[in-house]
């Protein structure tokens, strides 16, 4: 089988057979890259899962003189502790995979919230004006969801 094979021949199976290796090292290496990438994303669905959860409760403000004052008060502060906490744990999980997407995250200069900031839409079709804290801590939740949106949508350009 190997009689009459020149030294040319073995060269080049030599060389098809490094391409060959080369071939598969590369795309080796792309699709552990892609899974890796695929498991961080998935790793951030509960943060957008919870910080989603926040949006939708927001709690609704009562006037001073109202007889629940008091409780709206101190729901409201509970709420904004909440989004406190839920964008700490965010942005200490994008650090220890991307320092950059964790900048992305904290940046909440320019974005573009079309919707109107001082009136907050419920699911049940109901909205209530928000204004003070509770408005600026709606705003950065707001935010920093459509971030963690945008990091959860170009991966690649994160980690």
């Amino acid at each position: 089988m190997f009689e009459g094979v020149r030294p040319f021949d073995w060269l080049m199976l030599v060389i098809e057979i490094l391409v060959l290796l080369a071939i598969l090292y590369f795309e080796g290496v792309g699709e552990w890259r892609y899974r890796k990438m695929r498991k961080r994303v998935a790793a951030l669905v509960p943060f957008m899962d919870r910080g989603q959860e926040l949006q939708h409760s927001v709690p609704e403000p009562s006037h001073p003189t109202h007889p629940s004052y008091s409780a709206a008060a101190k729901q409201i502060e509970e709420w904004m502790n909440s989004i406190d906490v839920w964008g700490k744990e965010t942005r200490q999980f994008l650090e220890q995979y991307s320092p950059r997407a964790a900048r992305v995250f904290e940046n909440i200069a320019e974005t573009g919230i079309l919707a109107n900031p001082q009136t907050v839409h419920t699911e049940s079709r109901r909205s209530f004006p928000i204004e003070g804290p509770q408005r600026e801590s709606y705003l950065r939740l707001v935010a920093q969801l459509n971030n963690l949106r945008s990091i959860m949508e170009k991966p690649e350009a994160y980690f």
